[in-house]
């Protein structure tokens, strides 16, 4: 069967792969074994009312994700408790606040790190 280079082309942008079940079993491990603390942006961003922030913990130990307005008052804790190594995601209701630009905080052991993100009423 001959495939044509558009074709080809059309799988790999879609995202159609072939791999072979040891290399998707290695990518599941890393997966489950994170190297490195993460704090991803919120989706969507601007949102209203509410949003997803995907975060990994690269070790277990307490993790905090409190939110902060601009003047560096603190509005709500979204995650505050010992979790394992691993993918997480939290979803934020801004329902109750007024629009504007927000900062999302990580803190889990010796990793802390700020986003920014802005509710559009």
């Amino acid at each position: 069967m001959k495939i044509s280079f558009f074709i080809l082309f059309a799988i790999i942008i879609t995202g159609l792969n072939f791999i072979s079940p040891e290399l998707k079993s290695q990518s599941s491990q890393i997966q489950q074994n994170p190297a490195s603390y993460y704090l991803g942006q919120n989706f969507p961003n601007p949102f209203n009312p509410s949003t997803t922030i995907n975060y990994t913990l690269a070790e277990h130990g307490l993790v905090t994700i409190k939110v902060y307005n601009l003047i560096g008052k603190e509005m709500t804790t979204l995650v505050n408790e010992e979790k394992p190594a691993g993918n997480y995601s939290v979803k934020f209701d801004g329902s109750s606040l007024s629009s504007g630009v927000y900062f999302y905080i990580m803190k889990a052991g010796d990793f802390t790190q700020t986003r920014k993100f802005i509710l559009m009423k």
